[in-house]
């Protein structure tokens, strides 16, 4: 009987490796797919409702606008309109950063 040397048993442990980390990948991508088609419907009413919640907001800014300038003016109307914009985007924005940037803090070092 001819046994394998220990070059082709690391050869082939390596090959077997290999084989088995490509199966772990296809299984990963497999089930990624799954989940994306079964999410997929819920995904595209999501986007459809951030379409249609878009155009309500500008919708009410072009109101508030319209409402502001039988009182301020256009200009002022259109500016201060502007600014409120800005400042509740901006605020979402901080809030949203604040919120994000513990998820991507260093982590702590685990003590032995």
């Amino acid at each position: 009987m001819n046994e394998p040397t220990v070059t082709e048993l690391i050869g082939q442990l390596v090959e077997d490796g290999k084989a088995a980390a490509h199966a772990e990948i296809a299984l990963y991508k497999s089930e990624a797919k799954l989940r994306l088609a079964k999410a997929k419907v819920g995904l595209i009413l999501v986007v459809g409702a951030i379409v249609i919640l878009h155009l309500a907001l500008i919708a009410g800014a072009v109101s508030l606008t319209a409402a502001l300038a039988t009182l301020v003016g256009p200009l002022a109307a259109g500016l201060i309109t502007w600014v409120i914009g800005l400042g509740g985007a901006y605020l979402l924005v901080r809030i949203g950063f604040a919120k994000i940037k513990p998820a991507f803090a260093p982590r702590p070092e685990l003590r032995s």
